[in-house]
Protein backbone atom coordinates (compact mmCIF):
# COMPACT_ATOMS: atom_id res chain seq x y z
CA UNK A 1 0.00 0.00 0.00
CA UNK A 2 3.03 2.62 0.36
CA UNK A 3 4.64 1.90 -2.70
CA UNK A 4 5.26 4.79 -4.37
CA UNK A 5 3.51 5.04 -8.44
CA UNK A 6 5.67 3.49 -11.36
CA UNK A 7 6.79 6.83 -12.90
CA UNK A 8 6.93 6.04 -17.00
CA UNK A 9 10.03 6.83 -18.76
CA UNK A 10 9.82 9.90 -20.67
CA UNK A 11 9.52 8.73 -24.41
CA UNK A 12 12.24 9.73 -26.66
CA UNK A 13 12.32 13.02 -28.38
CA UNK A 14 13.01 11.34 -31.70
CA UNK A 15 10.41 8.93 -30.98
CA UNK A 16 8.12 12.32 -30.28
CA UNK A 17 9.07 13.40 -33.55
CA UNK A 18 8.43 10.52 -35.52
CA UNK A 19 4.88 10.51 -34.38
CA UNK A 20 4.30 14.16 -34.82
CA UNK A 21 5.65 14.04 -38.76
CA UNK A 22 5.17 10.50 -39.42
CA UNK A 23 1.35 10.36 -38.54
CA UNK A 24 -0.15 13.49 -40.27
CA UNK A 25 2.16 12.31 -43.41
CA UNK A 26 0.51 8.66 -43.33
CA UNK A 27 -3.09 10.16 -42.35
CA UNK A 28 -2.27 12.25 -46.09
CA UNK A 29 -0.87 9.28 -47.66
CA UNK A 30 -4.30 7.01 -46.66
CA UNK A 31 -6.46 10.05 -48.05
CA UNK A 32 -4.83 11.28 -51.11
CA UNK A 33 -3.17 8.49 -52.39
CA UNK A 34 -6.53 6.96 -53.72
CA UNK A 35 -8.64 10.11 -54.17
CA UNK A 36 -5.44 10.89 -56.89
CA UNK A 37 -4.74 14.22 -56.41
CA UNK A 38 -4.06 17.09 -53.65
CA UNK A 39 -7.11 18.51 -54.73
CA UNK A 40 -9.40 16.68 -52.82
CA UNK A 41 -11.36 19.44 -51.04
CA UNK A 42 -13.23 16.97 -48.76
CA UNK A 43 -9.43 15.20 -47.79
CA UNK A 44 -8.16 18.80 -46.49
CA UNK A 45 -11.17 19.43 -45.00
CA UNK A 46 -10.80 16.01 -42.97
CA UNK A 47 -7.03 16.58 -42.41
CA UNK A 48 -7.79 20.18 -40.82
CA UNK A 49 -10.58 19.17 -38.71
CA UNK A 50 -9.21 15.86 -37.54
CA UNK A 51 -5.57 18.01 -36.40
CA UNK A 52 -7.64 20.43 -34.63
CA UNK A 53 -9.67 18.22 -33.48
CA UNK A 54 -6.34 16.04 -31.89
CA UNK A 55 -4.80 19.34 -30.41
CA UNK A 56 -7.88 19.97 -28.26
CA UNK A 57 -7.32 16.70 -26.99
CA UNK A 58 -3.76 16.71 -26.46
CA UNK A 59 -4.02 20.65 -24.33
CA UNK A 60 -6.82 18.96 -21.97
CA UNK A 61 -5.34 15.29 -21.64
CA UNK A 62 -1.82 17.42 -20.66
CA UNK A 63 -3.59 19.30 -18.17
CA UNK A 64 -5.69 16.43 -16.70
CA UNK A 65 -3.17 13.87 -16.81
CA UNK A 66 -0.03 14.91 -17.92
CA UNK A 67 1.63 11.11 -17.26
CA UNK A 68 -0.17 10.14 -20.36
CA UNK A 69 2.47 12.06 -22.46
CA UNK A 70 5.41 9.93 -20.69
CA UNK A 71 4.22 6.37 -21.35
CA UNK A 72 5.38 5.20 -24.19
CA UNK A 73 3.22 3.31 -26.49
CA UNK A 74 2.90 -0.80 -25.74
CA UNK A 75 3.94 0.07 -21.96
CA UNK A 76 2.07 -3.47 -21.13
CA UNK A 77 2.38 -3.93 -17.20
CA UNK A 78 2.59 -0.57 -16.24
CA UNK A 79 -0.54 1.38 -14.52
CA UNK A 80 -0.80 4.53 -13.14
CA UNK A 81 -0.90 4.71 -8.95
CA UNK A 82 -4.73 4.20 -7.79
CA UNK A 83 -5.22 4.26 -3.92
CA UNK A 84 -5.85 0.17 -3.21
CA UNK A 85 -4.46 -1.07 -6.42
CA UNK A 86 -1.11 -2.63 -7.43
CA UNK A 87 1.02 -0.76 -9.61
CA UNK A 88 2.22 -4.35 -11.58
CA UNK A 89 -0.41 -5.69 -14.12
CA UNK A 90 1.25 -9.34 -14.39
CA UNK A 91 1.41 -9.00 -18.27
Amino acid sequence: MGDAPIQPPPMSRGRRLSYSIGGPILLMALLFVPAGSLAWVNGWIFLAVFVAATLVSMVVLRRVNPLIFRAPAGSCGIRIDRPGHTNRTGG
